[in-house]
């Protein structure tokens, strides 16, 4: 499977509890993964893209990231091609900005309808985590590639 979305970031004290197993049983079209309680966002490089990822900081940073990702079904090619727009769009840096300006579609990744099932996921998370959306910040891309 291959899998585009956003690293999201939120403050510790809005986590719902077990969010990832819950939210994954609830809405098949979107998935979390890699939840990082006290976690900073991170940077890889992969063959000359940029994708964040989150790990555990070596410090109290009041902060939890995880994945927010949906399947790409056209395979690993469409998926590449998809991070490469949005490392352009971000001026090869990652893209970081408010969940609100992506859901108001203010955001510039709103022309690309491969993500529109991560905005549904966003809305539905306003529901288990309220301010979610208000409050959130994403960064883009984050990508799973088969290995």
């Amino acid at each position: 499977m291959t899998y585009l979305g956003f690293r999201i970031e939120i403050v510790n004290h809005m986590l719902a509890r077990s969010l990832e197993k819950r939210f994954n049983a609830k809405f098949p079209s979107a998935k979390i993964s890699n939840v990082v309680k006290d976690g900073k966002i991170t940077v890889e490089r992969l063959n000359g893209m940029l994708i964040a990822h989150g790990t555990k900081a070596d410090y109290k940073t009041r902060l939890t990231n995880f994945a927010l990702l949906c399947d790409v079904p056209e395979g690993k090619e469409e998926l590449f091609r998809l991070v490469q727009i949005m490392n352009v769009l971000g001026n090869d840096r990652l893209i970081k900005e408010k969940i609100s300006s992506f859901v108001d579609k203010k955001s510039m990744l709103v022309s690309l309808p491969q993500l529109n099932p991560i905005r549904d996921a966003i809305i539905k998370l306003d529901t288990m985590m309220p301010g979610f959306i208000r409050h959130g910040w994403y960064y883009a891309p984050e990508a799973m590639f088969d290995k």
